[in-house]
């Protein structure tokens, strides 16, 4: 029996099989996963609806990932890691515990946020001309959050960041503070990137809080095979986002500033100087043309940049570029290579 009919045969109840084939040391192909979940779609919309196609995203997600480390030669995470995961996801499925999926769905999205990022630092490292910029040593201790989906736990967050003494600002006011404006006594920024639709959650969340926070937006087009960002069209291309009339809610809300993440979302170090051009200039115009405004703060996709790449950001008039480096202390000649940080129960 083929791995694709055995999925069939679990969606149709009998789990304990393929619980059975797993334990004892299945090894399988996450694009034979991803056809059998594609196939099969409509059949589990009807029994666990929106789980079912997040599942089927998801899948997805981790096949191109995992053809991305085979196309590149360049593997950072074992495939029966994930592909392990997405056997849980499936069974749990199968079994009809959606809120055991929806966990488990949410936790392989994040692990997968910070592997891509991961790989894509380590492939933009070959074609890098400039080394990764040391922490500064003086300058303003702002740590600035970095989040891809709403954390489960944001809620809690933000209540713990309030406890403990945090004000959130905005990456204009960190500007601006490095210039010798004054900041709050601990200042925090909060980033969003790529503008997943799951970041509305999020946008409620700060509303409730009446918190700031930053949302780097993907535009989406051609390169991208139309299958990301803001104008992604419709079709199993894997995660969902944020439409335009979504991107401008969040605009107008008084909370959230808008910067831009390219178009196409690629690793701009491995790029041409012309492909990063138009990844940068295009991305920043229609921002702009969708908000009828100026967008003033840019995000490195996968953390990949280099002297090109922070050269052309200045050009077209950003502000402030953040990185994936971690560290929380900045000064003026780091306006273009802000460091992050991706936990927040580590700030005191």
């Amino acid at each position: 029996m083929t791995f694709k009919n055995r999925c069939r045969t679990a969606y149709a109840g009998l789990t304990l099989i393929l619980v059975a084939v797993f334990i004892g040391g299945l090894i399988f192909n996450i694009n034979s996963l991803y056809a059998a979940v594609y196939n099969d779609i409509s059949e589990l919309h009807t029994h666990h609806g929106k789980a079912a196609i997040d599942f089927h995203n998801l899948a997805r997600t981790v096949a191109d990932f995992e053809s991305d480390e085979q196309g590149n030669n360049l593997q950072v995470v074992d495939n029966s890691v994930l592909e392990r995961q997405v056997v849980d996801i499936q069974i749990e499925l199968a079994v009809g515990n959606l809120h055991a999926a929806r966990q488990h769905i949410a936790s392989l999205r994040s692990q997968l946020g910070g592997l891509k990022a991961r790989f894509h630092t380590e492939l933009a490292s070959r074609a890098a001309d400039v080394a990764p910029p040391p922490e500064p040593t003086t300058g303003l201790k702002v740590p600035i959050l970095i989040y891809h989906y709403t954390p489960p736990d944001f809620d809690a967050i933000l209540n713990g960041l309030q406890q403990r003494g945090y004000t959130a600002i905005t990456l204009d006011d960190l500007a601006a503070g490095l210039r010798g404006a004054p900041l709050p006594a601990k200042p925090v920024i909060i980033t969003f990137d790529d503008g997943f639709s799951n970041q509305m959650t999020a946008f409620h969340q700060l509303q409730a809080h009446n918190v700031k926070a930053t949302f780097y937006i993907i535009n989406g087009g051609e390169r991208s095979h139309w299958c990301i960002g803001a104008a992604r069209r419709p079709g199993p291309c894997g995660d969902s986002y944020l439409s335009w009339d979504e991107v401008r809610e969040l605009d107008r809300s008084g909370l959230i500033t808008i910067g831009a993440h390219t178009v196409d979302h690629e690793a701009l170090a491995t790029d041409s100087p012309a492909d990063q051009q138009f990844e940068i200039f295009q991305g920043k115009a229609e921002l702009e043309s969708q908000l009828g405004h100026p967008v003033r703060h840019f995000a490195y996709p996968y953390g990949s940049f280099n002297n090109v790449t922070i050269a052309l950001v200045r050009q077209a008039g950003f502000d402030t570029a953040v990185t994936t480096l971690p560290g929380e202390v900045h000064d003026l000649g780091s306006l273009y290579t802000l460091r992050r940080v991706r936990d927040a129960y580590e700030l005191k």
